[in-house]
């Protein structure tokens, strides 16, 4: 079983899996993809209410493979090496314990995939880069997406 963790998904679960695809759709319509082989658990701040109808349809098609818990990212309330696939597509650069949590909850040879509010890849590279480098994390082929977000 792959064993997903997306910390600060807010309403909008797999977010890194969908993109835009779903932003279309009805509340009730947008069913993010989950594999029979994998779980998934969304971790965000408890000003996040998981009670949301995008949540409710979530937990609806996918059951106990999903599970959503409030806390803190800077103190991932999981054991060590718990998951096979974290993601964060919300990072602040300015924090510099992110990484090290991350890889903590990381199983060896976990996938981390990563998105922070910068404008170039540069800036990610000296921040954050350095950071995950010096923990032993392997830098992957260059992937860039812009996430457009509307009200």
């Amino acid at each position: 079983m792959k064993h997903i963790l997306e910390i600060g998904p807010g309403i909008n679960p797999m977010h890194h899996r969908h993109g835009v695809q779903l932003q279309h759709l009805a509340e009730d319509r947008r069913v993010p993809v989950l594999e029979n082989n994998e779980t998934y658990t969304a971790l965000d701040q408890p000003l996040v209410d998981f009670s949301h109808r995008i949540w409710q349809v979530t937990k609806e098609a996918h059951g106990d493979r999903v599970q959503y818990v409030n806390g803190d990212r800077a103190n991932l309330p999981f054991t060590d090496e718990s998951f096979d696939e974290l993601v964060s597509l919300g990072s602040y650069v300015n924090d510099p314990g992110l990484p090290i949590e991350f890889k903590r909850v990381l199983k060896l040879g976990g996938f981390l995939r990563i998105g922070t509010p910068t404008l170039n890849l540069s800036d990610f590279l000296v921040t954050w880069g350095v950071r995950l480098e010096r923990l032993g994390f392997q830098r992957m082929d260059e992937e860039t997406h812009s996430y457009p977000y509307s009200q």
